[in-house]
């Protein structure tokens, strides 16, 4: 089964994000900053990455493109989770660097039928 890693320096929406996901039959290992998240992917091998973007975009972006130097990130998509009052400024930069978004706060069904359509995506 493919797990997916959540990263996200909130913890009330990382912990949510891996519930909903563990509840819907998910492997999910989870981590509260970018800095660690390359450590996470070398260990677990993740299909799909959801990353939470928040203010501190520039720390988020070098977590970003490190975690895509990990050669097992070879193909693997990196999602952003996005706090709904920074979406609209952050789209280009989203659109530049991420391989889509979801905007926080996400619903539970909502979340696992993102989830679920991105991993039936991959190549």
């Amino acid at each position: 089964m493919t797990m997916i890693l959540v990263i996200d320096r909130d913890g009330v929406s990382r912990r949510l994000a891996a519930r909903v996901l563990e509840q819907a039959g998910r492997r999910v290992a989870q981590g509260s900053c970018g800095c660690e998240a390359a450590g996470l992917a070398r260990r677990h091998r993740p299909g799909l990455v959801l990353m939470g973007v928040d203010a501190q975009a520039e720390e988020v972006l070098r977590a970003l493109r490190c975690l895509r130097a990990e050669p097992v990130m070879s193909g693997v998509r990196v999602h952003a989770l996005v706090a709904r009052g920074l979406a609209p400024g952050y789209a280009r930069m989203l659109a530049d660097e991420f391989d889509g978004f979801l905007v926080k706060p996400f619903d539970q069904r909502g979340l696992f039928r993102y989830v679920d359509a991105q991993l039936r995506r991959r190549p």
